[in-house]
């Protein structure tokens, strides 16, 4: 498609009109911290994706203390980005076909299995034949390959499911990737799924993280002697999102700890010291909008109940706490090899600053938490000329609703449909006011009450002038009369 850019001219003023009483007076140096921009090729209008640097920054849980200026020390106008998350999390989950290979449990070497391939011109399997000569047919094992050559994306993990199996799924596996069927090369050693439930009690992992695998091909190999899983296994990939001028991408950051043996929300005032166990409270850097947690336990063969609440921050002690999820979570070794519960999803992304993790048991070390959030997207006009940089942090302005999708819709009708504004690069940050920026204002000094001094002056003055008047008056009064 030819490119082409709207006169600036003209789109400012369109947007001046819908706009120009909501400008923000605060001037640049006004805030916390800035960020040059690093625009690139020429454009009306661009976008820009939240930093925890930046996120560090805010003052508003809103995100309104946040401004773009230009070479002028003007604000332009800027406007969140609004993603359809269901759209994301469908597009992140793939399910990979899956086909059966048989091996010799007892001398795998020596197997003699004879595999038909088909593939068509895209290198995506059709059809895949395997028959073994061993005389041991019986103490096969099956392992499993996997056709992720449709997925141009890094994988995250795999998942796995066995929806129509009677028995418990409890397997260990290791995987391995290949481009041609013929080069294999090990991304996991070990890792064990299991789907184990008994009364209430419930232990699942069927999460094998892959970093960020990048293959044609994977295949699972079978480590332990367990039954092979029925008919419903089936397979699904989760795609590590990369960021890109269509969605922002999923990010994993570690959350400190930054208050332990606090009491428990859930437990009444009365008996929380001395019956409840205490929670242990995490701080992001921001308001992020979290979308899944990743609880780890410090010890082995350690199991916990536990319950993950989050507030925006700003309460008191226990106040303001809302409950996100309940889950198990464990940690085993078994020869060699470590199980852990899967990470839990929260939900379309929730928007809090501050977390909590509260165990039904206590424990002797801390709990360690990850999140996975996606960052923030605003899009600004390009108005007047640049360079352009961004500033964060401030404690009594705030940002007004500027109707930049009425703009971009002009854009896209000249650029097509599906036009988004190229995404900007931020550069070193600067510091402006600081802390400062964000800092309680100072009381103002009561002003010297001359008014309340000379108000008493007059009233005494008054009342003595009176007093002398009176006392003229008496001794008037008591002189003979001639």
């Amino acid at each position: 498609m030819k490119s082409v850019v709207l006169n600036r001219t003209m789109l400012a003023g369109v947007v001046f009109a819908l706009f120009c009483g909501d400008v923000m007076a605060a001037k640049s140096g006004d805030f916390a911290y800035a960020w040059p921009l690093a625009t690139g090729a020429e454009s009306s209008a661009y976008q820009i994706e939240i930093t925890p640097e930046v996120y560090a920054a805010l003052f508003d849980p809103e995100l309104r203390d946040l401004e773009v200026f230009n070479a002028a020390d003007e604000a332009v106008p800027l406007q969140a980005v609004a993603f359809d998350t269901q759209v994301l999390y469908h597009e992140e989950r793939v399910n990979l076909p899956s086909f059966a290979l048989p091996r010799n449990a007892d001398d795998p070497a020596n197997d003699d299995l004879h595999i038909q391939i088909e593939r068509d011109a895209a290198g995506r399997l059709r059809k895949l034949d395997t028959q073994t000569g061993n005389a041991h047919a019986a103490s096969t094992h099956t392992d499993y390959l996997l056709d992720a050559s449709a997925i141009d994306a890094p994988i995250e993990s795999l998942w796995l499911q066995d929806t129509n199996t009677a028995s418990a799924l409890n397997a260990q596996f290791a995987v391995d990737a290949s481009d041609d069927l013929q080069h294999w090369r090990t991304l996991v050693d070990a890792a064990g799924v299991m789907d184990l439930r008994q009364n209430d009690a419930t232990l699942v992992r069927r999460q094998i993280v892959l970093q960020q695998a990048h293959a044609k091909y994977l295949r699972l190999r079978r480590l332990d002697s367990g039954s092979t899983p029925g008919a419903g296994f089936s397979v699904e990939a989760r795609l590590l999102s990369r960021t890109s001028v269509q969605r922002p991408g999923r990010q994993w950051i570690d959350v400190p700890l930054s208050a332990q043996n606090a009491p428990a929300t859930n437990a009444p005032a009365s008996t929380a010291q001395n019956q409840h166990p205490p929670g242990y409270q995490y701080l992001l850097p921001g308001a992020l909008n979290v979308e899944a947690l990743r609880v780890t336990l410090a010890s082995d063969n350690s199991i916990a109940e536990m319950s993950a609440l989050s507030r925006l921050g700003g309460g008191a002690g226990t106040q303001g706490w809302s409950q996100r999820a309940h889950f198990t979570a464990f940690r085993l070794r078994q020869d060699g090899a470590l199980l852990s519960n899967d990470e839990i999803a929260i939900g379309n992304g929730l928007r809090s600053r501050e977390w909590r993790i509260e165990p039904a048991q206590a424990l002797s070390v801390p709990a360690s938490l990850s999140v996975a959030y996606r960052p923030d997207r605003f899009v600004f006009l390009a108005q007047a000329p640049g360079p352009y940089r961004l500033v964060a942090g401030q404690r009594s302005e705030r940002r007004g609703d500027a109707p930049v999708n009425a703009a971009l819709m002009q854009l896209r009708a000249h650029l097509g449909h599906d036009w988004q504004p190229p995404l900007v690069t931020l550069g070193a940050r600067e510091t402006l006011r600081g802390a400062a920026a964000t800092a309680a204002a100072l009381p103002t000094p009561e002003p010297y009450p001359w008014k309340s001094w000379l108000l008493w002056a007059l009233l005494v003055g008054g009342a003595a002038a009176v007093g002398f008047m009176a006392l003229q008056l008496l001794k008037d009064a008591r002189l003979p009369k001639p």
